[in-house]
Formats: structure tokens, sequence, C-alpha cells
């Protein structure tokens, strides 16, 4: 995702939203020492928007790959 379009939205760390047809939903969260479930519906309600947010600026799948052809000629230059 181009910065210019979300900033770093997303990328402060992974997330993992899990609706389950029976149960509440879940937020994952992991880094490198440990990991975190969340329940609370404020906490996982903060996460939806998020991932709506992120959702709604993607490229589509032809323009993350022009997106990610464009990087790696500029990575190649330097």
């Amino acid at each position: 995702m181009p910065f210019k379009l979300a900033g770093n939205a997303g990328f402060a760390s992974a997330f993992y939203l899990m609706n389950f047809p029976r149960n509440k939903s879940v937020v994952y969260l992991e880094n490198m020492a440990s990991c975190l479930y969340l329940e609370d519906a404020e906490k996982i309600d903060y996460f939806r928007r998020q991932a709506s947010s992120l959702g709604n600026v993607a490229l589509d799948p032809a323009k993350s790959v022009k997106f990610v052809a464009t990087l790696r000629r500029e990575y190649e230059r330097e």
C-alpha cells in the first residue's frame, strides 16, 4: 500500500480480525515476544475500523503488481 494513501496504518503491528459464526469476534495480536487475544467489543470495533480503512484505500491486484514493480525498479537504481 502506498504510504501516501494510508500512511503507516496497519503496519505498526499486524493484527488478525477473526469472526466466528457462533461465537464472538476476536482480534489476535502478535509480536516477537508474545501474543494477545482481544475480546472486548470496543477494541474489536477499533480494529474493524482499521481493517475497513485499509480495505478502502488498498490497491486492486493489477495496481498492486505495478506498484511493487515500481518499487523494485527504484530499489535497483540505488
